[in-house]
């Protein structure tokens, strides 16, 4: 069971790899959306509406709970308006993901099947002339916005939970650099946590991009979410039109301007299959190191700061 599974989106990938799923939610809505996003997808769920404030009648052999994010009622926990945060963040992504579909559904020649110069060029021409909506721009901002202060939130419950009264100062530091050895920012780092218990500033450090284990640190997910917060305080966040060659098994992300190759080892994929097809995306124009589409990009976001939340349980 997927328990609160908001449009079902977590349910549907159960079922898509094997599980006999169950959607969860007090909302009628949700589980409406959830059947439909079922049948887009070709697979079976089982709805159950239900208050999860009110104990289950049966029991399931796995019951995640990937978005239930209210506590119950009077006992109220530290992270509990983060969580309402993350929520926030959440409903925008489901909003957003919709308002992209209806988008690129409408466009004429949205789907390509073969690399024909013909094809590429109607495809082209069919996408990179369209505008997108600025409200796209904005609802990406907002669901940027809640992420990362969700985590200055945290910074300041750190504090607090460790018997400490948080400052102007208070915030979850993201470093792309190694600063300990910064003599000037090393002081703001610092600052920064100031309060903390010794085991939340471990934690804290140990979750830097810097440490760049297996990639980039500008490819980490909490920097680029730092990075596109600071970019939309001053500016609309960059979506631009791309495209997405399909297989069976894998999904790649095209720019328009590699599709504007003539030729097929410049678009990278090769031959096209029976079953393969290109359509249109609406992407970041920089997220990290490269552009990456909007929905798996801000998905990606909220995944990270998910965890890095619950790195912290048991400092509450």
């Amino acid at each position: 069971m997927d328990a609160a599974c908001g449009a079902g989106r977590h349910a549907v990938w159960l079922a898509e790899h094997g599980w006999n799923a169950t959607a969860c939610d007090v909302s009628l809505e949700g589980l409406r959306r959830a059947q439909t996003l079922a049948l887009e997808r070709g697979v079976r769920l089982s709805l159950y509406c239900h208050d999860l404030e009110i104990a289950f009648l049966w029991d399931w052999d796995f019951l995640p709970s990937f978005c239930f994010l209210r506590f119950v009622p009077h006992m109220k926990h530290p992270l509990e308006t983060i969580w309402h945060k993350i929520e926030r963040a959440n409903e925008h992504i489901l909003d957003l993901e919709h308002r992209i579909t209806i988008f690129v559904n409408a466009g004429p020649g949205q789907i390509m099947t073969n690399y024909e110069p013909k094809a590429t060029q109607e495809f082209i021409d069919a996408h990179e002339r369209r505008e997108i909506p600025n409200e796209f721009s904005l609802l990406a901002g907002e669901v940027v916005y809640h992420l990362r202060s969700s985590l200055d939130h945290l910074a300041w419950e750190l504090v607090k939970a460790n018997g400490g009264t948080p400052s102007k100062k208070t915030a979850f530091p993201i470093y792309c650099t190694d600063i300990r050895a910064n003599e000037k920012e090393l002081p703001r780092y610092e600052g920064k946590i100031q309060g903390m218990s010794i085991s939340a500033k471990a934690i804290i450090e140990r979750l830097q991009p810097y440490h760049g284990r297996d990639t980039d640190p500008c490819s980490d997910p909490l920097w680029i979410l730092h990075d596109l917060n600071n970019a939309d305080k001053h500016q609309a966040l960059l979506l631009i039109s791309t495209a997405i060659h399909q297989t069976t098994s894998s999904k790649t992300y095209i720019a328009l301007d590699i599709l504007k190759s003539k030729t097929e080892s410049a678009v990278g994929m090769g031959h096209m299959h029976m079953n393969d097809k290109v359509t249109a995306q609406i992407s970041f124009a920089q997220f990290g190191l490269e552009s990456e589409p909007v929905i798996p990009g801000l998905l990606q976001l909220f995944d990270a700061v998910a965890h890095t939340i619950g790195e912290f349980t048991d400092e509450f």
